[in-house]
């Protein structure tokens, strides 16, 4: 399938329509194409051109297809020296076009740009950004639309089916190669292996053993290649053309970290899940929690910190692969399966996979001249073991993941246990206590042990004795963590007829060269298994034969070093990391050949156009904006919406997203760190607030109302979007421009340029209830002629806010005067509770106003305000402590804990939520949860929200709201008020899900 690049060099209205119709004419001939478009922003970070091309673009292609390099360099052209001319600008934007354009892989590029000709006055060699791949250039102001597209299709006609493929090294040279990596005598697999591998390798390389270890052997190693240690390679790596680092889950590879910081290079990846290793280092460092939280996010890191026992930690290393310490550092990674490049796309963006490279894991066949008869005999005597004995073996150390009881089970299931000349044997020592412990009592319980043995560890040599000795291999697994089983590919080396379930890596088997049975162990298929390969001996042979003929061809040393070689050369010359360094050493020479002196806006501009322009080692992010609550939490609603969301995102972030806290410093954009920490109730372990550099894929997400922030960094805004970064702004209600008379007089005009600016930015607004959001398509057009949308409004959608008030953690206590209050209210006369703010349009003055009517009436109800004192409330503060029924029938409570809260609505007979306008409305759900009565002005969200379970008042004032309360508390006596044991109400893990269905596509929702 074509993979094609449009790129777009400027975003004039006429090239614009003419990328369109383009588009448009390419997805009708060429319908199975993929086609990218590359925006280059020409406004230098300001984003309003390239937002306006994108926006019209998008029409036509998905988000993620649409791309965008900020041009980096605002510096004006001048003949000052220490300024750039535009020949220079062109050529380091035509360098970082191109390293934006690379990933892509594409088969051809389109170009679309003024002045065509000029592009090709370029970077170096006469090289155009584009002219490794087969490319069109044209330019929109000399062509008309129809003649564009009879060029387009008669060239596309023409082209080459393949991409470019990059250069492999000439077959006469031999590139100087360092491999770093345990060898025996030490007791890892990843030693022997590696040893194995040094010949394959040394037909493409001259090749350099980098070692952590006082010997190497065999002895002939040391005269075969040059060894060195560690220390030398740190001081001499530069002076390598490739490195090669051999990484595996244990001690062994610890101190590979620091030399990949130093000297990047391929990684093979032999464990997919690293965490062992990785702890091990960062807890000599004490940053466990800032490695995790680098690896894998703030949920990772919430989990672990739930249970930090070493189930807990064990429990953390089993679901966290832990690879990315290395991943990110790494050049490229090699693994040995496709289960392993499938782990990596679970847990890498798509771009990542780029730099992932299969390449067959290395057996060597040795002795296989000998007919394998003549080799078990031989091995059978070395062993001790009888000439007609039937030997079934499993290889490797016992743990739970091998399996090793199933299939003692399956064996003493089947019919060979009955045959004496039948033995099972496991070739290997126990590698886990408890199961060791389970097994002994197996064994000793078991009244045939003369058929089932335990070798413990194994050397070498008696390792090979049994692979020869044995006419059958068994080897099971579960739980792979990425892992390749060598001892697979050393049964089917010698020729063994190996039994194994489909897991892992063993399901790329191919079906005549081993008895698969089904991933999960079942005792049934494998005892099965083992009678029929026990009974047919031609289907023994037949195993043997396909396994080794499958191993010398596939996984023999030819194979492999051809491999291994051209997935290197590959990734030298395409890799992430490898382009990165290409690309600094390229902007670093040409400003030595200009004598290029940058001013700080131009570096940085420079530093942020490279860094958008490489692919993020981690997928795409939900960044969410909490600038105003990490500078100061004021404890209002909004807050309260923004802490609860925040901190279930944190703890359980959506599946392809990774969760992170934003704030505006300066009008740039940092990490809020020491906020997430906070949190999630851990100390500040994240490391600083550093800047954060918003990517195409990301999206952002307002849980605040910040005018000051959006104002500030509106142009920020407008470059996001034309990225391709998604906006999303939490609205909480349009009062102030419903009941501007309730606010201070700057707030009404305050908010209609707020809600102007987001109605022009947004992809959607998330409104907290549909009666919000009807609201905000009236108010829309209400705006003030200038501020008025002129197209179509953003997605209005809404979710409703959780309310989990049982389950708030953390306990306050009460306070003395908390206590008395609550003595104050003992007693069987029925107590209305109003919970909220005192705002002018929360109607607490008419409720005290219907309540003295009805104390005048000797009604003995009383009246209990929760809230702190909110603006232009001065003299309802005077009313309420000057009240004659202060602290008899009214009462108010500033400051009240979360406690002091649930202790009077378990006292209270009914809410009173009055307010005049509201965005959703809390207190109804929590007094559902709680069980009590509602009574709610008739408003719509107020119906929304509690529907049928509340009683609902119309008066305006306070004597026709006295009538409806008599009348109500008469229901109250005679039980039958609406009831709201069955008032719908949401967790605030469900209220994030009701978010995220808003602002993620559609397949992650």
């Amino acid at each position: 399938m074509m993979r094609l690049v449009l790129e777009l060099g400027s975003h004039h209205a006429r090239y614009r329509e003419h990328a369109a119709v383009l588009i448009e004419s390419l997805q009708r001939q060429h319908p199975h194409a993929t086609l990218y478009v590359h925006l280059l922003d020409t406004e230098k970070g300001q984003g309003s051109d390239a937002l306006a091309t994108r926006q019209r673009l998008a029409q036509q292609l998905e988000h993620a297809h649409i791309r965008v390099t900020p041009l980096p360099l605002a510096a004006p052209v001048s003949e000052d020296a220490h300024t750039l001319n535009q020949q220079v600008k062109r050529r380091l934007q035509a360098r970082i076009s191109e390293f934006a354009i690379e990933p892509l892989r594409p088969d051809a590029i389109l170009v679309l740009a003024p002045d065509v000709a000029a592009q090709h006055d370029t970077f170096t060699d006469g090289a155009t950004p584009w002219s490794r791949y087969p490319h069109l250039a044209l330019d929109p102001e000399q062509h008309d639309q129809d003649a564009t597209q009879a060029t387009l299709h008669a060239w596309l006609e023409r082209l080459p089916q393949a991409s470019p493929q990059p250069p492999l090294m000439a077959a006469s040279a031999a590139p100087r190669l360092a491999l770093v990596s345990p060898l025996p005598p030490l007791q890892t697999g990843i030693a022997d292996y590696s040893a194995e591998l040094l010949e394959a390798l040394a037909a493409h390389y001259t090749l350099t053993l980098i070692v952590e270890q006082e010997s190497v052997e065999p002895a002939e190693l040391a005269q075969r290649f040059a060894i060195r240690d560690s220390q030398w390679f740190m001081e001499h790596g530069h002076t390598f053309d490739r490195v090669l680092y051999h990484w595996g889950n244990s001690q062994h590879h610890t101190h590979m970290l620091a030399m990949l910081d130093k000297h990047p290079g391929c990684v093979v990846l032999h464990d997919f899940f690293s965490g062992d290793a990785i702890k091990h280092i960062a807890d000599q460092q004490l940053d466990f929690g800032r490695v995790l939280y680098n690896a894998h996010g703030y949920g990772a890191v919430a989990q672990w910190a739930q249970d930090l026992t070493q189930a807990g930690v064990e429990r953390t290393l089993r679901h966290c692969p832990l690879n990315h310490p290395v991943v990110s550092r790494a050049t490229g990674v090699l693994v040995h399966s496709q289960y392993a490049i499938g782990l990596a796309r679970q847990w890498y963006p798509p771009q990542q996979l780029n730099d992932w490279h299969y390449v067959p894991f290395l057996r060597l066949m040795n002795g296989t001249d000998t007919p394998r008869q003549a080799r078990q005999q031989a091995a059978r005597e070395q062993l001790g073991i009888a000439p007609d004995a039937f030997v079934i073996c499993t290889f490797g150390l016992i743990t739970p993941n091998k399996c090793t009881q199933q299939l003692f089970d399956a064996f003493t299931s089947s019919s060979l246990v009955k045959q004496p000349h039948v033995h099972l044997i496991a070739v290997g020592g126990y590698g886990h206590a408890a199961y060791q412990r389970q097994m002994e009592t197996w064994l000793k319980n078991y009244t045939q042990a003369a058929t089932v043995h335990v070798t413990d560890y194994a050397s070498a040599a008696t390792y090979q004795h049994y692979l020869q000795a044995a006419d059958v291999g068994v080897q099971l697994r579960a739980h792979s963590r990425g892992e390749t089983s060598a001892a697979v590919f050393d049964c089917l080396a010698a020729g063994l007829p190996l039994i194994a379930n489909a897991h892992g890596s063993v399901a790329e088997l191919p079906a005549d060269v081993a008895h698969l049975t089904p991933d999960e162990v079942e005792e049934s298929a494998l005892t099965q298994a083992l009678e029929t390969l026990y009974h047919d001996a031609d289907y023994r042979h037949a195993l043997s034969a396909a396994g080794q003929r499958y191993v010398s061809e596939r996984h023999g040393p030819d194979a492999v070093g051809s491999a291994y070689a051209s997935a290197m050369e590959t990734l030298h010359h395409q890799s992430r990391l490898g382009r990165y360094q290409s690309l600094l050493e390229d902007i670093t020479r040409l400003g030595q050949q200009e004598g290029l002196r940058l001013d700080t806006p131009d570096l940085a501009a420079l530093a942020e156009a490279i860094d958008i322009a490489q692919p993020p080692i981690h997928g795409p992010r939900l960044l969410i904006d909490v600038s105003n609550i990490a500078n100061h939490d004021l404890r209002t609603g909004i807050e309260r919406v923004t802490r609860n969301l925040c901190e279930i995102l944190l703890h359980t972030p959506p599946e392809g997203y990774r969760v992170e806290l934003i704030r505006s410093l300066g009008g740039e954009w940092h990490y809020a760190r020491a906020y997430a920490a906070e949190r999630l109730g851990l100390d500040p372990i994240f490391g600083d607030d550093e800047p954060c550099t918003p990517r195409p894929g990301d999206i952002y997400l307002s849980l605040e109302w910040s005018p000051p922030v959006l104002a500030n960094t509106y142009p920020r805004f407008q470059a996001m979007r034309a990225l391709g970064v998604k906006l999303y702004f939490t609205v909480f209600d349009a009062l102030p421009m419903q009941f501007p008379q309730h606010f201070p007089d700057f707030v009404e005009g305050t908010y209609e340029d707020w809600l102007s600016r987001v109605l022009r930015l947004a992809d959607g607004l998330c409104c907290i209830s549909a009666a919000v959001a009807d609201d905000i398509r009236a108010c829309a057009y209400q705006l003030p002629e200038p501020l008025r949308p002129q197209g179509e409004l953003p997605h209005l959608g809404h979710f409703h806010l959780g309310a989990d008030f049982t389950a708030r953690a953390a306990s306050q206590g009460l306070r003395p005067e908390d206590t008395a209050t609550l003595q104050q209210l003992s007693g069987d006369a029925p107590i209305l509770l109003m919970v909220g703010t005192l705002e002018p349009r929360k109607g607490h003055a008419q409720v005290i106003s219907a309540m003295e009517a009805l104390w005048q009436q000797g009604h003995p109800a009383r009246l209990v305000i929760v809230g702190k004192l909110g603006w232009k409330m001065d003299a309802m503060a005077k009313r309420l402590n000057e009240h004659p029924e202060q602290g008899k029938r009214l009462f108010w409570v500033e400051g009240a804990s979360d406690d002091m809260l649930s202790e009077l609505y378990r006292t209270s007979s009914a809410l009173v939520a009055a307010s005049e306008g509201e965005g959703f409305g809390l207190p109804l759900i929590e007094a559902a949860q709680r069980g009590i009565p509602i009574i709610a002005r008739d408003i719509p969200v107020f119906r929304e929200v509690a529907g049928r379970h509340a009683s609902f008042f119309s008066a305006t004032d306070g004597e026709g709201l006295a009538k409806e309360l008599d009348a109500w508390f008469t229901a109250y006596q005679a039980g039958q008020t609406p009831s709201v044991a069955d008032m719908p109400w949401l967790s605030w893990e469900q209220s994030a899900q009701q978010l995220l269905a808003q602002v993620l596509p559609a397949p992650q929702r």
